[in-house]
């Protein structure tokens, strides 16, 4: 039935004059199926189109990318996180909570802990090696060692990393930006995001120019944000440092003991969380507007089929009643009907398919998002809880 249009005076083409001129050549010996024929031939409307626009309705969706990753899911722009820390002499001084170096190791293996797994983390060491004194600067100075080479975070491999270095030299904190920089740039791809994290005490004592590097970070194709923890450091310091955050695109936090130290990073840590929250809400966003525009284009094709339907019936019973009163129809009103009521029960029957599909599919991937992210805020949650406990 589908197939049969369109008829010679269908759509706009309809001019009933020349319909009943066409009714007029039937013979009063035309069989009932002869008669259907030519009023089909006549009247019958294009309904293959609408077959064929319901035909192209995708009613499958498309979202973002996650922060995080689960099998079979989407992947997140990589992460590379470069940590900094300052293993200088004055880093064995003791603050609230113990040694400062031992406490920034303990909230540095915290914090990076809590990082997703498929986050790239490097440990890079200052300071490390030599001593702090003047016969021993220029070893200090120009020993800046990578001691956990850009990867995802392994617990032991990276606990060892720390345990291999301790505060003796000097602080050469520019060169040490410059090395993450090129470890960055090296493995940077071209979505990554690229972040630097300093836990220092001091300032630079090798004469290098830390804002310098740090602004040229910004500058280098990689766009590095520089992050820097001031630990137990006096105002002239804080000023320093200050400089060289800002001068990355970051900030600088002041930290005097281990709690705050370790409350600086577990807000860091909490950002996570955030952008999990704004996914989620970026899919139940963006679902609900691409569900929309489908069934708005659903509604439309349903709007065309109903006005060829209505059109089709009123020129065909106009044509059933005319050839009646010319006692020509040959009973043909059953076999005009039931196409009618076959026609429409197909097509309502697709729509409603389609509308329903529509609307259950947005359902089930809110529904699933919604899970999946309270699953990572869960697990999120647990390993914030025990880093606080470890506190």
């Amino acid at each position: 039935m589908i197939a049969q249009g369109p008829g010679k005076y269908a759509g706009d083409n309809y001019d009933e004059e020349k319909v009943k001129a066409e009714l007029d050549k039937i013979s009063a010996n035309a069989s009932k199926e002869e008669v259907y024929s030519t009023i089909m031939d006549l009247l019958a409307e294009d309904f293959s189109s609408i077959d064929k626009e319901l035909n192209k309705i995708d009613t499958s969706y498309t979202v973002g990318p996650k922060p995080g990753t689960d099998v079979d899911k989407p992947k997140l722009d990589q992460y590379n996180i470069s940590i900094l820390l300052d293993a200088s002499g004055s880093m064995a001084a003791q603050v609230s909570g113990g040694r400062k170096m031992d406490v920034a190791k303990d909230a540095v293996e915290t914090f990076v802990s809590t990082f997703p797994e498929e986050a790239n983390v490097s440990l890079i060491a200052y300071g490390h090696k030599g001593s702090n004194n003047k016969k021993d600067k220029q070893l200090s100075c120009s020993e800046i060692e990578e001691i956990y080479p850009l990867d995802t975070y392994e617990k032991s491999n990276f606990s060892n990393a720390l345990k291999s270095v301790d505060a003796t030299g000097w602080t050469p904190l520019a060169d040490a930006i410059k090395k993450s920089g090129e470890t960055l740039k090296a493995n940077a791809e071209k979505n990554s995001k690229n972040i630097v994290y300093i836990v220092s005490d001091g300032l630079e004592t090798c004469g290098g120019n830390p804002a310098k590097e740090a602004e040229a970070l910004q500058k280098d194709g990689i766009s590095a944000t520089v992050n820097i923890i001031g630990f137990d450091v006096n105002n002239a310091e804080q000023q320093a440092l200050k400089e060289v955050a800002e001068a990355g695109g970051g900030t600088f936090t002041s930290a005097n003991s281990k709690s705050e130290l370790q409350s600086y990073f577990e807000s860091e840590y909490t950002k996570l969380i955030g952008e999990w929250l704004k996914y989620g809400m970026k899919v139940e966003i963006d679902t609900g507007e691409q569900s929309t525009q489908k069934l708005h284009g659903l509604w439309e094709i349903i709007d065309q089929f109903v006005e060829k339907e209505d059109r089709e019936e009123e020129n065909i019973r106009e044509a059933v009643d005319y050839l009646r009163e010319k006692e020509k129809d040959q009973g043909i009103a059953y076999d005009t009907d039931n196409r009618y009521s076959e026609i429409h029960d197909y097509f309502w029957n697709r729509f409603s398919e389609l509308e329903s599909k529509i609307v259950d599919d947005a359902h089930d991937l809110v529904e699933e998002t919604d899970k999946d992210v309270q699953k990572k805020m869960d697990e999120l949650e647990k390993k914030k809880d025990k880093g606080t406990n470890n506190d």
